[in-house]
């Protein structure tokens, strides 16, 4: 099983309640995923919680069979349709790839 995790810190915006409308959002794609992609096995998607100052936004922890299967949902429009979507108002991101 292939694990694939992703942070994403947004850009700061002057309106907090428009910042959680869009993690909201955000976190409503993700899920969405399974439901397109018969690929994925496994799905976690949260907003965080913490205060800390180095603390990202929102994460995923999404689960593949096999490697090949994580290289194609990579290249699936849904897939690229979130990367599109988050690319403007990403202020950074963490992606860990790994074996269970």
């Amino acid at each position: 099983m292939i694990k694939h995790v992703v942070m994403w810190k947004l850009k700061m915006t002057a309106d907090p309640a428009e910042k959680s409308r869009t993690l909201e959002r955000l976190k409503g794609m993700v899920e969405d995923l399974p439901r397109q992609i018969d690929l994925i096995r496994g799905l976690e998607v949260g907003i965080n919680l913490a205060r800390a100052e180095t603390a990202f936004d929102i994460a995923s922890i999404l689960s593949f069979s096999n490697w090949d299967d994580l290289l194609k949902y990579l290249d699936h429009p849904a897939h690229i349709q979130i990367a599109e979507v988050i690319g403007p108002i990403r202020e950074a991101s963490a992606v860990v790839d790994f074996e269970t």
